[in-house]
């Protein structure tokens, strides 16, 4: 009889991991609040993945031998709800606690020696209004509990911190923000796997953002234009923070801020989880050439991994969040690109919404080429943003599915 998987919280991002699971021989069981007709899985469950005793129900009656995500806050929060109460292999309650909370975050890591942000928690406008005087303005508002840079804004003054207070608390699950010193520099991220010995550094990237929103990530460069000395630097930093929060299991994504003037390394945020838009399940395989989802899913069943890679990347990989402005229709993009694309996604112009307000929430689609040259990859980006149209409904491509 083959053995059972839970998958929590399936939408596009996680789709790699169910097809990975089906290669692999086992019977699949998702949970998500997508379109289920567009997963290809044994069983699927209509369920949100904060609705923690639905999802312990599904576990009751389905007996998975192993349960996992991988892109997702919520859903890896999950994911250790249930392997902890059940004894299962997986990520512990109380890192995924603290990555899913950022004041628990910023207090664990203020105990080292890493460079963050100056911050304070706020829970009304007039603690809000005191602690972007005391830090200084222009300052960053964030949900303490969300994720994809939604509800997190900058107020340059005091004119524009009320609505940015109302828009950031709206976003909070808790109903608490933190207010964060801006700090000006380039934004890199660290993206890695704690396998059953030790943490291995992947990949490093750097970001480009939005013209409209420095906020939110426009293009990602894997690996990116940093120094080796740089490199093992954000390394570095990353292991002091793995053991603060004590991670140890699965997938590390790490943000950063590389202070303009001083050159140091702040950190924005970490998650036990992989990096989205398919980070961990399409572009680490590609530029480090393991099968890191096979890794992961044999982890969670319980086997002992320990990763072998020599540090070299193969390919090149670049995200380009494309904001569409043509006449062809996506498939028509994806026919022209295939041999560069990984992954093609366009949402829902009806769905589309401010980027500066909304964060994530507000993007319009996304394409993953990869390649050897970064200026060609870019200018398929630029080219693919020119060309293609908007869609009525979602569309999803990732080497298996066209949806429309």
């Amino acid at each position: 009889m083959s053995k059972k998987i839970m998958i929590i919280g399936v939408l596009w991002e996680q789709l790699p991991l169910v097809e990975k699971a089906k290669e692999l021989g086992l019977k699949t069981i998702v949970t998500t609040i997508w379109d289920k007709n567009k997963i290809d899985a044994d069983v699927i469950y209509e369920i949100d993945s904060r609705n923690l005793e639905k999802l312990e129900e599904v576990y009751i009656k389905e007996k998975p031998d192993a349960i996992i995500a991988d892109e997702c806050d919520y859903s890896t929060y999950a994911v250790a709800f249930l392997t902890d109460k059940y004894n299962l292999p997986g990520p512990s309650l109380y890192p995924l606690t603290v990555t899913n909370n950022k004041f628990l975050q910023r207090s664990l890591v203020g105990e080292t020696d890493v460079h963050q942000p100056q911050y304070q928690l706020c829970w009304n406008y007039e603690c809000v209004k005191s602690a972007a005087n005391k830090i200084g303005f222009p300052v960053i508002l964030k949900p303490i509990d969300n994720r994809g840079s939604i509800g997190v804004l900058i107020a340059e003054s005091e004119d524009t911190l009320r609505d940015a207070w109302f828009n950031s608390v709206s976003n909070s699950h808790s109903r608490m923000c933190i207010v964060e010193e801006f700090i000006k520099g380039g934004h890199i991220a660290v993206d890695g796997f704690v396998d059953s010995k030790k943490f291995h550094a992947l990949c490093v990237s750097t970001k480009q953002k939005y013209p409209e929103s420095i906020i939110l990530d426009k293009i990602l460069h894997f690996p990116g234009f940093l120094d080796e000395k740089k490199v093992e630097e954000a390394i570095e930093t990353v292991k002091k923070i793995i053991n603060a929060i004590k991670i140890g299991y699965g997938f590390i994504h790490a943000e950063f801020i590389i202070q303009e003037e001083t050159k140091k390394i702040y950190l924005l945020e970490i998650a036990n989880r992989g990096g989205g838009v398919h980070i961990s399940n399409k572009i680490l395989p590609q530029i480090t050439g393991i099968d890191i989802q096979k890794a992961f899913i044999e982890m969670a069943l319980g086997k002992e991994i320990n990763l072998e890679w020599e540090g070299k990347h193969i390919n090149k990989v670049l995200i380009y969040f494309v904001n569409p402005q043509g006449d062809k229709t996506p498939k028509q993009i994806v026919d022209q690109y295939k041999e560069k694309l990984l992954a093609l996604w366009i949402k829902p112009k009806k769905t589309l919404k401010n980027i500066k307000t909304l964060g994530a929430l507000g993007r319009a689609g996304m394409g993953i080429l990869w390649g050897d040259n970064f200026k060609e990859l870019n200018e398929m980006g630029i080219k693919i943003e020119k060309d293609i149209s908007n869609v009525e409904q979602e569309f999803y491509w990732g080497g298996k599915y066209y949806g429309s």
